[in-house]
């Protein structure tokens, strides 16, 4: 429905509640907040409720039974796919300067008092859902990386099997998952178990980047390099791959470390949307005042990328952005004149350390990763 919604006029939901669905409060119902949740959930921003006297409590299909009580109309507009994230404090702050005048209006219209809590809930929501995402926790969610024994559980079998392993890994600079790698490997090699088979590569990025690499390690091993080829290729590859992301909100960086708590205030405030780049540690690039403009710049990013005369292997990749990153693919594919090798969604892993609303473009010469998929 949302799909095919239209943004020049509203859509309009009804919802029928049931007698046990209604207290003296209002509303109680969890098939009513789950109901909200799918509405949100399809795209929707819920711009007002409306309670509507559909059904006689006095008529006879209701007595002694759990027959319908009354409707509400929700009136609904697509998401704008510029909607940003807010705090929770950011959220609590907007209601309490939106809800008493919204309250006093509904008051004026002479909505009955039984059917205020209802009518509330419109531009609660509206305000709710109006916003892309509520950081719930201003406390760093964190992550853990492999840990030693986890990578040997991994090696022994393939080296009992007598392969050669190349362990690639995200930057060294950011994770310490290399580390561990070659932790395990020198245990294994201690314990005679074959560890010196095993080769550590540090690709100084990660997601797209990382991707890319991997990409470029798989075509080694096709057109039959050894491990040495099979690596150098990889560092041929990183030399010259290119990325460039655009972060949503300065929070999560905030709650990471990567910049000041006041820096995130302020740039919240001017809504201003970092580019950042990954050279081992994040490097930033750019910073704008809009969602229009970093994604504007994201396509110069590519048209630049083009207009070297090199065929490009190309990926795009999002965090919860699925919008923004799709038209940003469908610039590529006309800019490129090719497929990207991966369009995809980053892990969860990676949208604790940098929000959802993030979206990236990595490129890389195709002579030097050997394919374009």
């Amino acid at each position: 429905m949302a799909a095919h919604a239209s943004r020049e006029f509203p859509t309009t939901i009804y919802y029928a509640f049931k007698q046990s669905e209604v207290e003296q409060e209002g509303v109680s119902s969890t098939g009513w907040a789950t109901f909200l949740q799918a509405v949100i959930n399809a795209g929707f921003s819920v711009v007002g409720t409306w309670p509507v006297r559909t059904e006689s409590p006095g008529r006879i299909v209701a007595t002694g039974t759990n027959a319908l009580a009354n409707s509400v109309v929700l009136v609904c507009r697509k998401k704008e796919v510029t909607a940003e994230i807010i705090t929770r404090a950011e959220f609590v702050r907007s209601l309490k300067r939106e809800l008493p005048p919204a309250i006093a209006e509904l008051q004026a219209a002479n909505i009955a008092p039984a059917d205020m809590p209802q009518s509330a809930i419109g531009p609660g929501m509206g305000v709710f859902s109006r916003y892309k995402a509520v950081l719930e926790s201003p406390q760093l969610t964190t992550t853990s990386q492999p840990s030693i024994g986890d990578f040997m559980e991994v090696y022994g079998p393939l080296l009992d099997n007598g392969k050669q392993v190349i362990s690639l890994h995200l930057s060294g600079s950011i994770s310490g998952t290399c580390e561990a790698a070659r932790q395990a490997a020198a245990q294994l090699e201690a314990d005679g178990c074959g560890g010196e088979r095993i080769t550590v590569v540090d690709s100084r990025t990660t997601a797209g980047g990382l991707a890319l690499c991997s990409l470029a390690a798989a075509n080694g091993i096709k057109s039959g390099k050894d491990v040495a080829g099979v690596v150098e290729q990889i560092e041929a590859t990183r030399g010259v791959l290119d990325t460039l992301i655009m972060v949503d909100t300065l929070e999560y960086l905030r709650k990471g470390g990567r910049i000041g708590g006041a820096q995130a205030w302020i740039g919240g405030a001017l809504k201003i949307k970092p580019l950042i780049t990954l050279e081992e540690t994040v490097k930033p690039v750019d910073k704008v005042r809009t969602v229009g403009r970093a994604m504007q710049r994201l396509r110069d990013f590519a048209s630049e990328k083009a207009a070297s005369g090199e065929e490009i292997t190309w990926t795009v990749q999002h965090i919860q952005a699925p919008d923004l990153a799709a038209e940003l693919a469908a610039n590529c594919r006309e800019v490129f004149q090719c497929e990207g090798a991966f369009l995809d969604e980053m892990s969860t892993v990676l949208g604790c350390h940098a929000g959802p609303g993030l979206v990236a473009i990595g490129t890389v010469p195709t002579a030097a990763v050997g394919s374009k998929f």
